[in-house]
């Protein structure tokens, strides 16, 4: 019998390409929670990938873009079991980490960080690119492991700030992942799962499948 969460929901938060999306996916099923995606609703907003937008529109209208976006969204989180997969920089806007807090402390929410290391994250990217036949631009003179190398460091204290738990989300079945961590929230001295049956989501559910390509 899996756990249910104690808590309304799941905040996923990490680097492009460390799994939001895929862990997400399955962490709601498991649990049968809905489950949203960011790059998704801005890509359903726009008729075009995050990655695509974040080029045309730039960096600092694509943070507006999300925030914009998370603020509609929190109203139907605030009354819904739910697992919310963030964009890897959702957080370099003051105005998505204070809404986030928020969700945290007054609506029960966890915020869990997913690490994996640069080499993977640098293979997954580029069997994504290459399978998508799409290249995004890197910082002039850096590679891919360079540019996410720095990323890292300009968030990494964010992660650390905002979160409650950071889980190694390396190679591996996505439902597989899943369970280790709902387990992880299970254990001591985290304590965020209890061992009953799924409860169903409050509302109106709607699970946004698909899996679109992760943005930085």
């Amino acid at each position: 019998m899996m756990p249910r969460m104690i808590s309304s929901g799941v905040i996923l938060i990490g680097l492009r390409g460390c799994g939001k999306t895929s862990l997400g996916q399955a962490l709601a099923d498991l649990l049968s929670f809905a489950f949203f995606d960011l790059d998704f609703l801005l890509a359903r907003r726009h008729d075009k990938p995050a990655g695509q937008l974040l080029q045309e529109i730039g960096e600092t209208a694509f943070r507006r873009e999300e925030r914009d976006l998370i603020e509609r969204l929190v109203l139907t989180l605030r009354e819904r079991n739910a697992v919310l997969a963030l964009g890897g920089g959702s957080l370099e806007s003051p105005e998505v980490e204070r809404v986030l807090g928020e969700l945290r402390e007054n609506n029960g929410y966890v915020a869990v960080w997913l690490d994996v290391p640069i080499a993977e994250l640098t293979r997954r990217i580029e069997a994504q690119e290459a399978q998508a036949e799409i290249e995004r631009p890197r910082l002039a003179g850096r590679s891919l492991a360079e540019e996410l190398r720095l990323l890292l460091a300009r968030r990494v204290a964010g992660y650390k700030r905002n979160t409650e738990l950071r889980f190694r989300n390396e190679s591996g079945d996505p439902l597989e992942r899943a369970v280790a961590l709902a387990e992880q929230l299970a254990s001591p001295p985290h304590g965020l799962l209890a061992p009953a049956s799924p409860r169903t989501p409050t509302g109106p559910g709607t699970q946004l499948k698909g899996s679109p390509q992760e943005h930085d």
